[in-house]
C-alpha cells in the first residue's frame, strides 16, 4: 500500500513541474515575440514576420505556426514578402550585407499550400532589399534593392508570368539619372504596385522641394514615365513623400501622400489622393494635420484608419478622408494596422500585436504564441 501511494505521489509531483515548466516556456515564448508585419486574409487566416520567421495563424492571431521555408543556405535574412491568399504567397531570401560577394543572389520562395511546402527561383545579385507585388496566382513583379548612397537607389524589376518558377528582368535604374523611359537613379523608393498586367507605379521620398516621385507604367514595367501629381499653391515648395496606391478594384484607388512643409512654420500635411478612372487622374482631398507620417489602411475606397505617429490617435473615415473622426487608443509606437472589414483589425505596437473588434475604438493585447 505504501508503495502504491508513493507512485501516486511520484507522478503527482512530476505532473506539477511539467505543467509549471511548460506554463512557463510558453510564457516566455509569448514575451520574445516581436512581430514586424502582418498581412491578414480575414478575421482567422492570415501571415506575419515575427523574429526573422514567417508565421501563419488560422484563428485571428491567438496562435501561430512557423512556416518559414528552410533552404539550406546562408539565406536567413527576409527581404520582402507578399501572400495573396491565405495558401498563396511568396517571401525573398537574401544574404546581411557581411556575407555578400559577387556571386551573391536572392531566393524567392513560393507557397501553394500555406507554407507547408515552398519552390524555390534565385535572381542572382547582391541585393539588399525586395519589395513584391502580384495581381494573381501566376503574374507578378519583385523590385530589388541594391545599396545606394546620397539619396541614390539603384534597384531592378523582374517580372513572372508562372508564379514565380521563373523571372525576367524588365527595367533596370542602371547608373544613369536621366534616362529616357526608365525610373530614375534618385531619390529614395517607397513602394511598386500594379493594377493589372499592364498598368503599375513606383513611389518614392522626396529628392527637392516640390519634387513628387510618382512614376507609370503601362506596358508591364518596360518603361516608365513620370506622372503629374496636382499640388496644392500651399505644398508646392514642400518635400513630399508618396507611399504605394492602394486599389479596391479597377477603377477606385487611393494615393497616400505626406507634405512636409517649413514655412509659415513646420508642419506635416497627409493627403490621400483618389482615382475613380484607374489612376489615370488623382483627385485631392483635404489634408489630415497630424506631426508624423501616417501608418494606414483602407478597406475600400471609402472606408480607412489612420494613426498618428507620434501619439495614440486613430483616425477613421467613411468618406474617402474628406472627413475624419479620431479615438484615443492607449497604443503608442504602431508600425502597422490591418483590417479585414469595419470592425475587425490588428496593430502592431513596439512589436505586440493587439486586436480591435470595433472598428478601432479599443484594442486587446493578444496573448500571441508560436509552434515552431
Amino acid at each position: 500500500m505504501m508503495h502504491r501511494k508513493l507512485i501516486y505521489l511520484i507522478f503527482f509531483m512530476v505532473c506539477i513541474i511539467y505543467f509549471i515548466t511548460g506554463c512557463s516556456n510558453t510564457e516566455n515564448t509569448q514575451q520574445m515575440l516581436s512581430f514586424s508585419s502582418i498581412q491578414m486574409v480575414d478575421e482567422r487566416d492570415g501571415w506575419a514576420l515575427c523574429n526573422s520567421k514567417i508565421l501563419r495563424t488560422i484563428d485571428g492571431g491567438e496562435n501561430w505556426m512557423d512556416v518559414t521555408p528552410d533552404i539550406g543556405k546562408a539565406k536567413k535574412t527576409v527581404l520582402g514578402s507578399f501572400f495573396l491568399t491565405s495558401d498563396i504567397g511568396w517571401i525573398v531570401l537574401g544574404e546581411d550585407y557581411q556575407y555578400l560577394t559577387s556571386n551573391s543572389s536572392v531566393t524567392i520562395c513560393t507557397t501553394y499550400n500555406g507554407g507547408k511546402n515552398w519552390e524555390e527561383a534565385d535572381i542572382p545579385g547582391q541585393y539588399l532589399g525586395a519589395k513584391l507585388d502580384f495581381i494573381n496566382k501566376e503574374i507578378g513583379w519583385v523590385e530589388l534593392e541594391y545599396s545606394g548612397g546620397l539619396a541614390q537607389q539603384p534597384w531592378d524589376i523582374y517580372h513572372t508570368k508562372d508564379g514565380g518558377k521563373s523571372w525576367a528582368e524588365v527595367a533596370s535604374t542602371g547608373t544613369v539619372t536621366n534616362e529616357p523611359d526608365s525610373i530614375p537613379l534618385s531619390p529614395l523608393k517607397e513602394g511598386i504596385y500594379f493594377l493589372n498586367d499592364s498598368r503599375g507605379w513606383v513611389t518614392g521620398q522626396p529628392k527637392a522641394a516640390g519634387y513628387a516621385m510618382l512614376y507609370i507604367t503601362n506596358d508591364g514595367g518596360r518603361t516608365w514615365n513620370h506622372q503629374n501629381l496636382p499640388i496644392p499653391e500651399e505644398y508646392q515648395h514642400s518635400l513630399i513623400t508618396i507611399k504605394s496606391p492602394i486599389f479596391f478594384n479597377d477603377k477606385d484607388g487611393v494615393l497616400p501622400v505626406t507634405f512636409d512643409i517649413d514655412q509659415p512654420q513646420p508642419s506635416i500635411f497627409n493627403v490621400f489622393y483618389h482615382t475613380n478612372d484607374g489612376g489615370m487622374n488623382w483627385l485631392i482631398n483635404p489634408p489630415l494635420n497630424i506631426c508624423a507620417p501616417p501608418v494606414y489602411d483602407f478597406i475600400d475606397s471609402k472606408t480607412g484608419w489612420v494613426f498618428d505617429g507620434t501619439s495614440s490617435i486613430l483616425y477613421t473615415t467613411i468618406d474617402g478622408g474628406k472627413k475624419w473622426t479620431n479615438y484615443n487608443t492607449d497604443l503608442k509606437g504602431i508600425s502597422q494596422i490591418d483590417f479585414v472589414n469595419s470592425k475587425v483589425g490588428w496593430a502592431i505596437s513596439n512589436g505586440t500585436l493587439y486586436k480591435t473588434v470595433d472598428g478601432g475604438k479599443s484594442f486587446n493585447k493578444l496573448r500571441a504564441s508560436v509552434n515552431y
